[in-house]
């Protein structure tokens, strides 16, 4: 979960402030095996443990499946007793980065890196959300179809994700001998948050 912004602000207390219409929130859940990005969603201000309660429940219901593992930062969000007790509910262990020390989430912390060099830094970042949804979108598309890793020897994420044995992946819970066909998503299907969320529409990968 990162603030996302098309503008460079000093530090405080000359910055603006990380909330629309000067930043987005946005909220990622990558697969680290085959680091395909599963879902996303934008809200205008910073989330609260809730909002991120909604947004993976709603992505393992999409996914059919919860994951055995949540890496994710310190942030109260994560830390929450509504987000901890909701995945102990679900069997899923929590890993939690350790503060300030970097790469104790590399997955992910390599992912937001990539999106804003190769996403928000090539646009001019929408003030209208349902816009800068669809550029996230569209960049989602890119590097789960098409950008090759050199993590995964040349794969790609979607190739990777759907030729690995399921249990092999945290998004995991079928069988090994279980594979999954290769599709070349052509819609993103969208998934209706809660009206008093301040996330309008959860983007995911189809599978």
């Amino acid at each position: 979960m990162v603030p996302t912004s098309g503008f460079w602000v000093p530090w405080l207390p000359f910055t603006l402030p990380q909330s629309f219409p000067f930043a987005y929130w946005t909220a990622f859940i990558l697969d680290h095996f085959s680091r395909r990005l599963i879902a996303f969603a934008v809200f205008r201000s910073e989330p609260t443990a809730a909002d991120i309660k909604t947004f993976f429940e709603h992505t393992i219901q999409a996914v059919g499946r919860a994951p055995k593992h949540l890496i994710n930062d310190q942030g109260v969000q994560f830390n929450a007793d509504l987000f901890t007790e909701f995945c102990k509910a679900k069997n899923i262990k929590q890993r939690f980065g350790a503060v300030g020390q970097h790469g104790s989430i590399a997955v992910i912390e390599r992912f937001i890196r990539s999106f804003k060099e190769e996403c928000i830094r090539f646009i001019s970042v929408p003030l209208d959300l349902d816009n800068f949804r669809r550029e996230i979108e569209l960049y989602t598309f890119w590097y789960n179809v098409h950008r090759p890793h050199e993590f995964l020897k040349g794969l790609t994420p979607l190739v990777k994700y759907n030729t690995a044995p399921l249990t092999d992946s945290l998004c995991s819970g079928a069988p090994a001998a279980e594979t999954m066909n290769l599709r070349k998503p052509t819609t993103i299907p969208r998934i209706s948050m809660s009206p008093s969320s301040k996330a309008d529409v959860i983007y995911l990968s189809s599978r």
